[in-house]
């Protein structure tokens, strides 16, 4: 399967949890089913491809993923709020490829 092709697909998104479960498991240090802010801005400065990118907007970030509001962030919001990132760009992508972008 080609994600890229089949990303709205069930077996397309699950796929996308995989690889955020896999990421996920790496970044929770302390092995306790979640993410603290630090092990966040760890991970999320990593997958940004971004050593530098300030607290406030690692914490702008982290407070968006952590959707229940208990300063953590567990697997299934880490998971969601990936695979709503692939999905938003991958329709991005496709629109600006169809010569109909929007101003994001």
């Amino acid at each position: 399967m080609d994600l890229a092709t089949d990303i709205e697909s069930a077996e397309g998104v699950e796929k996308i949890k995989t690889l955020a479960s896999k990421k996920f498991a790496v970044y929770d240090e302390d092995k306790d089913g979640q993410l603290n802010y630090r092990e966040f801005r760890n991970a999320y400065k990593a997958m940004e491809g971004k050593p530098d990118l300030t607290h406030e907007e690692v914490f702008r970030a982290f407070l968006s993923f952590d959707i229940d509001e208990d300063g953590y962030i567990s697997l299934k919001e880490f998971q969601d709020m990936i695979t709503a990132s692939i999905k938003y760009y991958d329709k991005q992508n496709k629109e600006i490829r169809n010569g109909n972008s929007k101003n994001y």
